[in-house]
């Protein structure tokens, strides 16, 4: 009887998704950045300072995360790879572990369309 092989994912390409979920997440917290502490609303500048400065040190970082998980892609791993499994065991939100296994048609989450209504919850 023969067992099945574990399936498996170059990391290069997970790398390379990761890293292009960071900078889409990155300009979409921009983007809520923009809306949140838009200078035409009623607070002051300097009442949305400290929460500016919070909001672009997040931005900072998702970004300095997805320039580093790029240096990590260009470097040749000899065919490393990650089992799809570990993935499926780790990862909870189906549309984004499928986007990262390159198995969607929707490649990223773009941001959302100025004139689209957003859904809290």
């Amino acid at each position: 009887m023969t067992a099945n092989p574990v399936q498996k994912i170059p990391i290069q390409l997970v790398l390379t998704n990761v890293s292009d979920e960071l900078f889409a997440l990155s300009r979409r917290l921009q983007h809520v950045e923009e809306i949140i502490f838009d200078p035409k609303t009623e607070k002051s500048l300097t009442q949305n300072l400290e929460g500016m400065q919070d909001m672009d040190l997040i931005i900072q970082q998702i970004a300095d995360l997805a320039r580093a998980i790029n240096c990590i892609t260009e470097v040749e791993l000899d065919d490393v790879k990650v089992g799809v499994s570990t993935l499926d065991d780790r990862l909870h939100l189906d549309d984004l572990r499928k986007r990262l296994l390159g198995a969607s048609e929707d490649r990223l989450i773009f941001e959302t369309a100025k004139q689209q209504d957003v859904l809290l919850f």
